[in-house]
């Protein structure tokens, strides 16, 4: 009768750690040390190519729960994006084509990844722009900077491909190879902290089961 009254509350348990697992890591203060800050990137000369659209995908302004979006880049404005947005990827499109796929395209609503949108960018309509945004979210507390933007100009573009020139690169932290592998690091100790609570948890409801 206990073992079958203490699954109630371990699968409470179970579902606590769950959902409150990402967002814990999410809230979870920057490494000892370094501090947050905001990042964005700006393509220039995009003007030039006035019958051309770049997208950046995935892109996330979120700071909690990661999204996957798509942004449609304009001429020296800056994209910001938040601490949870994935690494996204800058492509080009005539705009042609892009107003034709877009004329039937329903957006997923969740704002989860889109195999729609993954194909369309996928294929021979569209090219790959290269490099992609280095992504920094710390930086060493000693940094008067409170955000970093990344500077590209967009140097080739016939259609078929996508050169970027990187005018402005993101800064790493002070003692540091890259800012993201700083938060790569602190993901991983997040996960692991996680995993063993979750065990610690298993382990307290099995003993209470078993009295």
């Amino acid at each position: 009768m206990r073992s079958r009254a203490a699954l109630p509350f371990a699968l409470a348990l179970a579902l606590a750690t769950i959902c409150l697992g990402p967002r814990a890591r999410a809230d979870a203060p920057p490494p000892g040390g370094q501090k947050y800050v905001g990042f964005a990137f700006r393509v220039d000369g995009l003007a030039a190519f006035a019958d051309l659209q770049m997208l950046a995908y995935p892109t996330s302004q979120s700071n909690g729960a990661p999204t996957h979006e798509l942004t449609l880049v304009e001429d020296g404005r800056p994209v910001p994006l938040g601490r949870r947005s994935p690494a996204p990827k800058l492509y080009l499109v005539k705009k042609a084509a892009w107003e034709a796929f877009r004329a039937g395209y329903q957006p997923a609503t969740d704002r989860r990844p889109d195999p729609t949108l993954e194909a369309f960018l996928a294929s021979d309509a569209v090219a790959t722009c290269d490099p992609a945004p280095t992504l920094v979210r710390v930086l060493s507390t000693s940094d008067p900077r409170d955000a970093v933007t990344q500077t590209f100009r967009l140097a080739k573009a016939d259609g078929k491909s996508c050169a970027l020139e990187v005018t402005s690169p993101p800064e790493p932290p002070p003692g540091r190879g890259c800012a993201a592998c700083a938060v790569g690091a602190r993901g991983r100790s997040g996960d692991a902290l996680g995993a063993a609570v979750g065990a610690l948890l298993a382990a307290l409801v099995l003993r209470r089961a078993r009295r």
